[in-house]
């Protein structure tokens, strides 16, 4: 099976003060329709500045990001408007993923609209992309983004997110800012959505119990590299090393 995401030898500095910082040094990995690829690590560990990388929000140093068998690696203008076309991002603070001053109703219609379809039939779209992650339209009609709780607006982020059926969907601290009953709600609605679209996830957190409940695989990262990487039950219960022991001991 060819993957649908392959990422090789992927580097980034970032210049600070008159040194430099090594965020991703050299890491190479695979993501398979259908997977759920946990990349776990502490904070400033390289995580988030991977899928900045994968997403082309930051440019690469080295390396390759190759898509559905393209390289994407310096992809820009149409180029990169395919690109997300296949793949697209979740936030961990839903409120700031919107502008403030645009109605949710538009917020999720915007992306089928850029890819060319109308206005008349994207708000069509509404009810039933709201239904998939379990809202209603009355709960957001002309409502914005901070009339909402963490939670509910979570949810609107990710229909957005799916509106144009990406293959690709990432999510980075997803839960992290919300209650442990919106997290609960929002990793079911994840594994709902991944099982009926065949959704491939990047799921970036630090939360191992999380990983537990949705992930098949886990990637673990320290100081920008790729320490360990392998099922999620191999990594929870047969550890190899010794960062990855000191993860999961921090957890329990």
């Amino acid at each position: 099976m060819e993957p649908i995401l392959s990422v090789e030898g992927l580097t980034k500095r970032f210049n600070q003060d008159k040194s430099s910082v090594l965020a991703v040094d050299n890491i190479s990995f695979q993501l398979f329709s259908g997977d759920c690829l946990g990349i776990v690590g502490e904070s400033s560990c390289g995580k988030s500045t991977t899928v900045n990388l994968i997403t082309r929000l930051k440019d690469v140093d080295s390396g390759k990001i190759i898509l559905n068998g393209i390289d994407i690696t310096s992809a820009k203008g149409k180029s990169l408007h395919s690109v997300y076309q296949k793949m697209q991002m979740v936030f961990q603070f839903p409120q700031d993923s919107f502008n403030p001053h645009q109605k949710l109703n538009d917020a999720i219609i915007e992306p089928l609209i850029n890819n060319g379809m109308s206005k008349r039939e994207a708000k069509k779209q509404l009810p039933y992309l709201l239904d998939l992650v379990g809202l209603d339209l009355s709960l957001i009609n002309n409502k914005y983004s901070y009339e909402l709780s963490g939670g509910q607006c979570q949810r609107v982020a990710i229909a957005r997110a799916i509106a144009i059926k990406p293959k690709i969907l990432i999510c980075d601290e997803a839960t992290s800012a919300l209650d442990v009953i919106s997290q609960k709600q929002i990793v079911d609605l994840l594994k709902k959505l991944q099982k009926q679209f065949n959704l491939s996830i990047i799921l970036i957190t630090h939360d191992l119990s999380l990983v537990r409940q949705i992930c098949n695989r886990v990637i673990v990262m320290y100081r920008g590299k790729i320490v360990e990487e392998n099922s999620t039950n191999e990594i929870l219960q047969n550890p190899q090393q010794e960062y990855t022991k000191l993860l999961i001991q921090s957890t329990v």
